[in-house]
């Protein structure tokens, strides 16, 4: 479990948390982990006033606050490793 704090003059940004869970089976051979995570986004100054292509920026945009989540599944042997992860924000 963890926690981080960013500042910004012009925004109050939230503390963001995070978790993660592990779990070793089968002779220490497999791991199956759950983590999950907030997530804070202010617009850059492109995502506010760009203008070019076919893109336009929006200066109405707001920060974006949600959670980012992943399961991974880890086969560990001496001499193989697998690893699959699955993640969702």
């Amino acid at each position: 479990m963890a926690a981080r704090k960013q500042w910004d003059l012009q925004s109050a940004i939230p503390v963001m948390p995070s978790f993660s869970l592990g779990r070793y089976f089968i002779q220490n051979i497999w791991q199956i982990e759950w983590q999950s995570a907030g997530v804070y986004r202010l617009p850059t100054f492109n995502d506010w006033y760009w203008f070019g292509g076919t893109s336009v920026g929006n200066p109405e945009l707001k920060p974006e606050l949600g959670w980012s989540h992943g399961l991974s599944l880890k086969y560990n042997q001496t001499i193989r490793k697998v690893s699959i992860q699955i993640y969702a924000t």
